[in-house]
C-alpha cells in the first residue's frame, strides 16, 4: 500500500497546491497569453520558486508535473522552454538541445518558439560544439529577423567565431550587427578590438622542438617553463654522465640500460617542448579571449528570457 498512498498523496498535491509566488518572467509574455491567464497556478509557481532558488532538477520534475496536469493550459509553453532551461542549468547539453528542439517545432504558443530556437544554438555552443552553434544561430538571424531574438543570435555569431580564433570573421560579423541592437555598442568594441587581428605572443612548436633536439630542456625554457627546462638539462646530464661511467668501469650492461634510459628521456624532452609551445599559444589566446568576455559580460550573458545561471 505504500507505494499506492505516495502516488496518492503525489496527484493531490499536483491538484491542491497551496498559493503561488509572483511568476518572475511575466514580462516575457505575450498580451494574449497575460489576458488569459488570471494568475499563475500554484504547481506552475511552486516550479518557477524551485528554478529561482538553483533547485534545477527539481524544477524539472514539477514542471513536467504541471504540464502532466494541465497540457493545455496557456503557460503550457513556458514550462516547455523552463524544462529546457532547467537542463540548461544543470549542463545537461544534450537533454536541453533535444527538449529546446522540441519546443522550437511544436510549442502551442508561437511566441516562445524563437526563443527556443536560441536557446538550441547557445547550448551547443555551450557545449563546445561552435560551427554549430553558428549554423544554428544563422537560422534565427534568417526566421525571425528583425527581434530580439535575431539581434542576440546576430551577435553570438561573431563571438562563437572569436572562440573558434578566426578573427577577421568575427571582426565582420561584429561590424554587421544592427546599429538598432542592444548588442550594437558592445559589437562595436569587439570589432575594434579585433582590428587589426590581436598580435598575440607565440611559440613556434618546430623551433621549440629543434632547441630541446640541441640541448635537451631548452625548448622548455623558450616556450616559459624555466624550471622544467634545467631540470631537464639536469637529468639529461646526469644520465649521459652515469652511461660514460659505466662504459669506463667495464659494466656494458649498466652503460646500456643507461643508454636507453637517456635515449627515451630524450625524446620525450623533445616532444614535450613541442607541446609546451602549443599550450603556450593557447593560453595566450584563452587570456585575450577571456579579457574580453570579463569585458562584455553583461551582454554576453543577456539570456533571453533570464536565467539564473551561468554554465
Amino acid at each position: 500500500m505504500g507505494p499506492l498512498l505516495i502516488l496518492v498523496v503525489w496527484l493531490l498535491h499536483g491538484l491542491f497546491a497551496g498559493s503561488p509566488p509572483v511568476f518572475a518572467d511575466q514580462p516575457l509574455l505575450s498580451a494574449q497569453r497575460l489576458r488569459s491567464v488570471d494568475a499563475t497556478p500554484p504547481l506552475f509557481g511552486f516550479a518557477q520558486s524551485l528554478f529561482e532558488a538553483g533547485e534545477y532538477y527539481r524544477a524539472i520534475g514539477e514542471f513536467q508535473r504541471f504540464l502532466f496536469f494541465q497540457p493545455e493550459h496557456p503557460l503550457a509553453s513556458e514550462a516547455q522552454l523552463k524544462v529546457g532551461l532547467g537542463f540548461f542549468c544543470g549542463e545537461r547539453w544534450a537533454q536541453a538541445f533535444e527538449v529546446f528542439r522540441q519546443v522550437a517545432r511544436a510549442a502551442p504558443d508561437p511566441s516562445i518558439r524563437p526563443m527556443a530556437a536560441l536557446w538550441m544554438a547557445e547550448t551547443r555552443a555551450h557545449a563546445g560544439d561552435d560551427p554549430q552553434a553558428i549554423r544554428l544561430y544563422r537560422e534565427v538571424t534568417t526566421e525571425y529577423h528583425g527581434t530580439p531574438v535575431a539581434e542576440r543570435a546576430a551577435f553570438l555569431i561573431g563571438w562563437s567565431l572569436v572562440r573558434q580564433r578566426r578573427w577577421v570573421e568575427a571582426r565582420q560579423a561584429f561590424a554587421e550587427v544592427d546599429a538598432k541592437s542592444f548588442y550594437h555598442a558592445s559589437a562595436q568594441r569587439l570589432a575594434a578590438a579585433l582590428n587589426p587581428p590581436p598580435n598575440l605572443p607565440q611559440r613556434s612548436p618546430m623551433l621549440a622542438r629543434v632547441l630541446s633536439t640541441v640541448v635537451p630542456g631548452a625548448g622548455q625554457i623558450y616556450t616559459g617553463h624555466p624550471l622544467d627546462g634545467l631540470i631537464g638539462v639536469g637529468v639529461h646530464g646526469a644520465l649521459i654522465a652515469g652511461a660514460a661511467g659505466a662504459v669506463m668501469a667495464g659494466l656494458q650492461g649498466a652503460a646500456g640500460i643507461d643508454a636507453f634510459f637517456t635515449w627515451g628521456f630524450y625524446q620525450t624532452q623533445m616532444s614535450n617542448a613541442a607541446v609546451s609551445a602549443r599550450e603556450f599559444n593557447v593560453q595566450a589566446e584563452e587570456r585575450f579571449i577571456g579579457r574580453l568576455a570579463a569585458q562584455e559580460r553583461a551582454f554576453l550573458s543577456a539570456h533571453l528570457p533570464p536565467v539564473p545561471c551561468a554554465p
